[in-house]
């Protein structure tokens, strides 16, 4: 029967030939693109990099990253609403978002050039890993205290050299499921206790959530087929939060439950508890035989989330 139709009319074949090609080649066409986006954008951060100009505040050479992201977002089809721009581009010190993907970069990059803290795993990443060094990411080695202390201490320093722009830190420690918001690591607390500084927490909220979501172990690139091969539009609603400021003697898990409290309420999911394989996996490398910690101190934001890789 179908070939009968065929013969009757022979190009309705050729018709659908033509609009299966176009369905798999805009997405090509739309990943060469954010590719050359990024080419033109690193060069332009590279030419501007030696300069000691400044604009709002912030280093010239930062600037081309927002213009990245934008354009980015727009070649992904991916529409971005802030409900306070003002609060977040103003802010000075810590911000605190949760994260579901890669694309929480670009969300953050295209309201405000912020800096990002991350695992020494994104360096690693293709394109990513080369932007992210680029614009001054402070790496950190979650698997050991001495990488963790030098991180904090390395973006103690930064900030206290250059408080604005602020400084990105995913706290629930990788990427959360996106049906709660996992446990904040209260390290990232005790930074901005030590060094008196700010944090904004930031909720992130996709519609639809599945577009975007980067759940292990799909790899970085099916991810980017999938968001760019989605007719869209991705939806995207950016938060900025009350601002908190913890001070020396604080409790830390306290205020770190409570922005995540604030960050679940402000997406509308629930607030995750700590899942009891990572309690097990963690206390492992801290307790002795008795179960008492190996150096006499509970080490609660070690055993807050699982380390990302």
């Amino acid at each position: 029967m179908f070939s009968a139709l065929r013969l009757l009319n022979p190009q309705s074949e050729t018709v659908r030939m033509k609009h299966l090609v176009n369905i798999l080649m805009a997405p090509v066409a739309g990943l060469v693109l954010l590719v050359t986006i990024v080419l033109i954008g690193g060069l332009a951060m590279v030419l501007l990099a030696p300069l000691p100009i400044r604009l709002r505040g912030i280093r010239l050479a930062a600037w081309p990253q927002v213009a990245m992201a934008r354009s980015a977002l727009v070649v992904g089809n991916v529409w971005v609403r802030c409900d306070d721009r003002r609060a977040l581009r103003a802010h000075e010190g810590l911000v605190f978002p949760n994260h579901l993907s890669f694309v929480d970069i670009a969300i953050l990059l295209s309201i405000v050039p912020v800096r990002f803290m991350a695992t020494q795993g994104v360096a690693k990443l293709p394109v990513i890993g080369w932007l992210a060094t680029m614009i001054g990411t402070v790496y950190v080695n979650r698997g050991s205290d001495r990488g963790r202390a030098q991180a904090r201490q390395e973006a103690g320093e930064a900030l206290k050299r250059e408080p604005y722009p602020p400084l990105a830190i995913f706290a629930e420690g990788g990427i959360g499921p996106g049906d709660q918001v996992l446990p904040l690591r209260h390290g990232a607390f005790g930074l901005a206790a030590e060094h008196g500084l700010g944090i904004r927490p930031v909720a992130i909220a996709y519609d639809p959530l599945a577009i975007a979501r980067w759940e292990k172990p799909t790899s970085l690139w099916r991810v980017m087929w999938r968001i760019a091969s989605f007719p869209g539009p991705l939806r995207v609603r950016v938060t900025p939060l009350p601002e908190v400021r913890p001070a020396p003697g604080d409790d830390l898990p306290a205020l770190a439950s409570a922005a995540q409290e604030a960050l679940a309420g402000a997406l509308g999911v629930p607030a995750g508890a700590v899942r009891p394989e990572v309690i097990r996996k963690q206390l492992g490398a801290w307790t002795l035989g008795n179960g008492a910690p190996a150096n006499g101190v509970q080490h609660d934001d070690e055993v807050a989330t699982e380390p990302s890789a």
